[in-house]
């Protein structure tokens, strides 16, 4: 994540080019968004008897269970390179654009973009977005789920499990398709 903030700093300062990025990350790591308490996001005991690390992201947005089995891709820019304003609607789709290109290529045509940041896939949601900005730059991040581990990311993040049932956590497994 600290190379998140340098690449997007050096960008800012046109200290360096234009950068399509893609990660997993290994081990298994949450991660917190930019605005959001650790404490409150994530089962901190579970995720340190687990080597589960924890993370801050530098966009906003809600915790998320990240590893190998997640494609991420990051876009670092000029604002001026796609010739739109920060933040819009068209922005966010012409960046998802190529993402929904290469799912449809892939065997999937139902792929869109949803706004506000969105892709889907059959009206399931199969990449989350967002991003940050900083000087004369942007950067633009999103996450492909290849495969995804449902169990360990109820019981990293802070979500009531003891609460769901059976029904619910199935309902949670058919709204995140891989």
């Amino acid at each position: 994540m600290c190379l998140n903030q340098i690449i997007m700093e050096m960008k800012g300062e046109i200290r360096s080019q234009n950068t399509l990025r893609f990660l997993q990350f290994k081990p298994r790591t949450v991660l917190v968004g930019y605005h959001q308490s650790v404490r409150e996001e994530i089962r901190i005991d579970y995720c340190r008897q687990n080597s589960i690390d924890i993370n801050r992201r530098i966009t906003g947005g809600g915790a998320l269970y990240f590893d190998e089995n997640q494609l991420g891709w990051e876009i670092y820019a000029d604002k001026s390179f796609f010739g739109l304003s920060l933040p819009t609607q068209p922005l966010f789709e012409r960046l998802c654009a190529p993402t929904v290109t290469a799912l449809k290529r892939l065997g999937l045509p139902d792929a869109a973009f949803r706004p506000r940041n969105d892709i889907e896939v059959n009206g399931r949601k199969i990449s989350g977005t967002g991003g940050a900005e900083s000087g004369a730059a942007f950067m633009f991040q999103g996450t492909l789920l290849v495969d995804f581990d449902v169990d360990t990311m109820l019981r990293a993040l802070r979500i009531p499990t003891e609460k769901l049932k059976d029904k619910e956590i199935d309902s949670i497994r058919q709204r995140v398709p891989t």
